[in-house]
């Protein structure tokens, strides 16, 4: 156990000491981010020691979005797709493609290749058509306005995710720790080679492109907000509640 802090060398030379002499236990550290995720569920503790931190993503949210998370509208499947139908048809599979996905549910073959992409392998349809078709099948179980939140939570959760600039460079750093591994296996595993030099091409190049497709993401997300989350809220949906229970 180590207080304070590690300096670069000194992690460098554990980080060696477990590949190269490999020990009988394992060397592991905690820093700052570890130490956030694990106690991401216990406010009170993350407030004592000062690792609650700031939050620079919130000043990503656009005011749609947090409208939404804060007293998020009661629409109508109707109202809903009024909306949807006349955007413009790629956009729109680009913003609400999985969503889509999620709510058709369609079938998918088992994968034979390493090549093979999610569209080569489902079974079936899964477009603005069959969405739209499963959203009013289940209104037969469901309010409108919940199925709607769902839709709509769901891509708010995808698309900032995917669209996060603040996160870009922690990417990028994913990526180069994965093409360091995957180059220790080259050394130990020659007959790999193929694969193992696969997955480093495709890290590189995801590198190369993480920063313009996570601001095309952040674009889409605007969008989304501008478009459709916050046209939602000129609906005024009222509904007759049942009377509530008598004293007597």
């Amino acid at each position: 156990m180590v207080s304070g802090f590690l300096s670069n060398p000194a992690k460098d030379y554990l980080e060696k000491v477990s590949k190269e002499e490999k020990p009988p236990f394992k060397i592991e550290w905690w820093e700052r981010p570890k130490l956030q995720e694990l106690a991401t569920g216990s406010a009170r503790l993350l407030r004592k020691y000062g690792l609650s931190g700031d939050y620079p993503f919130l000043d990503l949210l656009h005011p749609a979005h947090l409208e939404f998370l804060r007293n998020s509208p009661m629409n109508t499947l109707d109202y809903f797709f009024g909306i949807l139908d006349p955007l413009e048809h790629e956009k729109r599979r680009e913003a609400l493609g999985l969503t889509f996905l999620q709510f058709v549910n369609p079938s998918a073959k088992q994968p034979t290749s390493r090549h093979q992409t999610l569209g080569d392998l489902l079974i079936g349809p899964s477009g603005y058509a069959e969405f739209r078709d499963k959203c009013y099948a289940l209104r037969k179980l469901l309010p409108d306005f919940v199925l709607i939140r769902s839709i709509v939570a769901l891509t708010l959760n995808d698309l900032f995710q995917m669209g996060d600039l603040t996160r870009t460079q922690e990417l990028i750093e994913r990526h180069k720790d994965s093409i360091g591994f995957f180059q220790e296996k080259l050394k130990e595993h020659s007959s790999e080679a193929r694969d193992l030099l696969s997955c480093i091409k495709m890290s590189q190049k995801m590198i190369e492109t993480i920063p313009q497709r996570t601001k095309g993401a952040y674009e889409l997300y605007t969008w989304f907000c501008d478009e459709i989350v916050a046209k939602l809220f000129r609906e005024r949906l009222s509904i007759d509640l049942p009377p509530l229970p008598s004293d007597k």
